[in-house]
């Protein structure tokens, strides 16, 4: 009989490497996706690593029927989805505009 619980740790231990080589091989064509997304540096950075951090953690259920980079692609597109009904939560702040003019300085 085999022992599909060593054969699963197995593949997932492959997948983590996978993961790892795509993470230094494929960064700059994911950042780029990112960046293209939500349009500056920081964000784009923030979005990747929540995408490989969720990438990392649900390696378990890639099943192998596309490429890994494919797989991590869709990730960083739900991420930048994700940011962006984050941001759309933050609260609005708005500004009391006054206009100054000779008028109103004299009043006062």
């Amino acid at each position: 009989m085999i022992n599909t619980t060593n054969n699963v740790e197995e593949v997932n231990n492959n997948n983590i490497d996978e993961l790892i080589r795509l993470f230094n091989e494929d960064y700059k064509k994911l950042y780029a996706c990112a960046f293209r997304m939500v349009g500056n540096h920081e964000d784009a950075e923030e979005v990747l690593q929540n995408a490989f951090l969720k990438a990392y953690k649900n390696i378990h259920q890639f099943r192998g029927k596309s490429k890994l980079y494919t797989w991590v692609y869709r990730i960083v597109l739900n991420e930048g989805y994700r940011y962006f009904e984050y941001i759309d939560k933050l609260p609005v702040v708005n500004f009391l505009v006054v206009s100054i003019t000779p008028k109103s300085i004299l009043k006062t």
